[in-house]
């Protein structure tokens, strides 16, 4: 059996689980994919977060891993139909994208995004939020609605 330093097996039964939070307000301009940067770790068992360089979760083994990233939006006025997306980056490129959140109404001025998937990664694959919103200016993705989780399954 191969293991960890930390004692955590790799092969077969290796667990990898983590939660990072985008702490702090984050401004996110109009129509431009803006980094949501892990900045707080809640859980990581194995230290692959990194809140201090690349802001981001690197992957310590091969496995089949579920992301998933969640933002809240303010700030969105009194225009029904804006809208946000947020996307998972792997690698620096686009994996998989939430659906397009939209107000509602016009009495709505903020709205949730949330996107869950499943991908096989390999050792060394980095994971990356960002966030994107058709809104009118710089709108803020609040603290503490805005974080990650990741773990392998198998």
């Amino acid at each position: 059996m191969t293991m960890w330093a930390s004692g955590v097996k790799v092969a077969g039964g290796f667990e990898s689980y983590a939660k990072a939070a985008m702490l702090g307000n984050t401004s996110v301009n109009s129509s431009t994919w803006t980094k949501l940067p892990f900045s707080a770790v809640q859980y990581d068992n194995l230290d692959e977060v990194d809140t201090v360089t690349n802001h981001r979760w690197d992957a310590a083994a091969d496995g089949f891993y579920r992301i998933t990233a969640l933002a809240f939006l303010q700030g969105l006025g009194s225009t029904e139909g804006l809208g946000a997306i947020l996307m998972i980056y792997k690698n620096g490129v686009g994996l998989d994208r939430s659906p397009a959140g939209h107000s509602l109404s016009a009495s709505d001025n903020s709205l949730v995004c949330i996107t869950t998937i499943s991908r096989q990664l390999v050792a060394g694959d980095y994971i990356e939020v960002f966030l994107w919103h058709n809104g009118p200016g710089a709108l803020t993705s609040f603290n503490p609605a805005q974080y990650c989780t990741i773990e392998r399954f198998a």
